[in-house]
């Protein structure tokens, strides 16, 4: 089919047809296993990366930050996507003429939970087009809203398109197609194209009164039917054989391997912009979020308390004192590890989203781990604090406290991998004991004279070890064992956020990088 420049196009069909299917095999977002798509005369899915920025994608799932406003959502997002020289007066036009588009300038400071559905639908479509897409995909955003609001939104896709953005969006709903969209996309089981035209012509190529009626029609006849139908129909030769006959017939511009020389130097102000971007909109995020942080808050004044209610005060040739570092060491990984072990997969749809336009998946990470350790020194504090003041934390109070925030780090680092290991929430829940338990049963502490193999894992990847190799050398005054022991637990903190970052990148396969003036200069056209 050909989509013109300023369509709005809707796809349609009953549930299983393949309406989600082939929007993302049309975004390249899930790429088809055969057919090409082409935008302007490029293919896109050889050329994502280059032609990715024209692009943006509305998902039926809100994906925006609730503990935002409506501002500052849409603000973060114009600083990530638009050109880093665009001034501050830019931006704000930018921002203000995004929630203008969608009539929301009236509760633009207004925090994005406090929203209707209806107005988190038009939200969610202001922070996709503030960079101002040629082509906007619409996955069922209009699905689960009541008719008044559905035909408020059809009608500002149509707005959308006829100030010259092409508009495609999947949806259930028939009841305000015929008033907005140019055409339609009729699919049926099991994903065959039964129509595709204009939707006051489908009355007439299927007899009916009113396209309302269409499902129960097309139930009258198989997929192949419908298919072959419309094959040999004059519809099919007007809207979609002779449109490709008229397109000039240009071959794909292959992907072509990236110059490496100057790459890194190039792209080095572009990883720290968008680092520090993110991480002004985390620390804002976290700072909103003020009931899990007092939850973090609580959890170690809560361990302290124990530790202390349990051990007392010690003397220093109790040997009840291992134990007691060994709790301390092992409760600051876990902090760091439960902190960091949703914090990735909650924002998977929000990633993939920003991933797609031009996020740097080392800023991204970095910028998790940077406000995340910060989380974990902060409880890291209230416990050894709590512990030092009430009891006695034994060996050299400051680098025990050294030796817990590193362990904290690792725990953090260790937590960001699981996540993005992770396709859902309950899948982190459920890896962080898997690490834990490991850390625990290999630090050293049950079962002093290991097995061999067990002996190797933990000096390999065992952090629990090496915590409690740290802390034990300080109170033993051993500080080059200590420092050692703390090198390594550096090492297995750079390791696992590089594995994250490893994880999180391969993931996003789409297209390769194209350098070169041929699709620069298509893209103009």
């Amino acid at each position: 089919m050909v989509v013109e420049p300023g369509e709005f196009v809707c796809i349609l069909g009953s549930s299983g047809s393949g309406k989600s299917t082939l929007m993302q095999a049309l975004s390249a977002r899930k790429p088809a296993d055969s057919g090409q798509v082409y935008l302007n005369g490029v293919s896109l899915y050889s050329n994502f990366q280059a032609l990715k920025q024209s692009i943006a994608l509305v998902p039926q799932k809100d994906v925006l930050h609730e503990d935002l406003t409506i501002e500052e959502c849409i603000r973060y997002t114009a600083r990530l996507r638009l050109p880093p020289d665009t001034s501050e007066a830019g931006l704000s036009a930018a921002v203000k003429k995004a929630i203008e588009r969608v009539d929301l300038q009236h509760r633009s400071s207004t925090p994005i939970r406090h929203l209707s559905g209806g107005q988190k639908k038009r939200a969610a479509l202001a922070n996709e087009t503030v960079s101002q897409p040629d082509l906007l995909f619409l996955d069922e955003v209009t699905s689960g809203l009541d008719e008044g609001t559905d035909w408020e939104m059809m009608r500002l896709f149509r707005r959308m398109a006829d100030d010259g953005m092409t508009v495609i969006c999947v949806t259930h709903t028939v009841a305000n197609v015929e008033d907005f969209c140019h055409k339609i996309i009729l699919m049926t089981q099991p994903g065959m194209l039964a129509y595709y035209g204009p939707p006051a012509e489908a009355r007439g190529y299927f007899g009916l009164n009113k396209l309302g009626d269409v499902y129960r029609k097309l139930a009258e006849s198989t997929g192949d039917e419908w298919r072959d139908r419309y094959r040999g129909s004059n519809e099919y030769r007007r809207f979609i054989r002779e449109p490709l006959e008229m397109t000039p017939d240009e071959p794909a511009t292959p992907a072509r391997p990236a110059d490496q020389s100057g790459r890194l130097q190039d792209e080095l102000p572009e990883l720290q912009r968008q680092f520090g971007i993110l991480m002004s909109r985390f620390s804002k995020l976290l700072a909103a979020d003020r009931r899990t942080l007092a939850i973090s808050a609580g959890q170690s004044a809560l361990i302290g308390a124990f530790i202390v209610l349990i051990f007392g005060t010690l003397s220093d040739s109790d040997p009840k004192q291992f134990s007691l570092l060994f709790f301390l060491g092992i409760s600051c990984f876990w902090c760091g590890c439960n902190n960091a072990s949703k914090e990735i997969v909650k924002e998977r749809f929000t990633y993939s989203m920003e991933r797609d336009v031009n996020l740097a998946v080392s800023s991204y990470v970095l910028s998790k781990m940077i406000m995340l350790g910060l989380v974990g020194a902060a409880q890291v504090a209230i416990l050894f604090g709590i512990v030092q003041f009430f009891g006695k934390v034994p060996g050299d109070a400051t680098r025990q406290l050294i030796a817990m925030v590193v362990s904290v780090l690792a725990g953090t680092a260790t937590g960001l991998f699981l996540s993005s290991l992770a396709r859902t929430e309950d899948q982190a829940s459920t890896l962080v004991p898997i690490a834990l338990i490991p850390q625990i049963m290999l630090s050293g502490v049950i079962v002093s004279d290991m097995p061999k193999l067990a002996d190797l894992m933990a000096h390999v990847g065992i952090s629990g070890f090496w915590v409690f190799r740290a802390m034990e050398s300080v109170l033993r005054k051993d500080f080059p064992k200590a420092n050692e022991a703390l090198l390594v637990l550096c090492l297995h903190t750079v390791v696992f956020l590089i594995a994250s970052g490893v994880v999180l990148y391969r993931r996003d396969s789409r297209g390769q990088m194209v350098y070169g003036k041929a699709v620069n200069q298509r893209l103009r056209q």
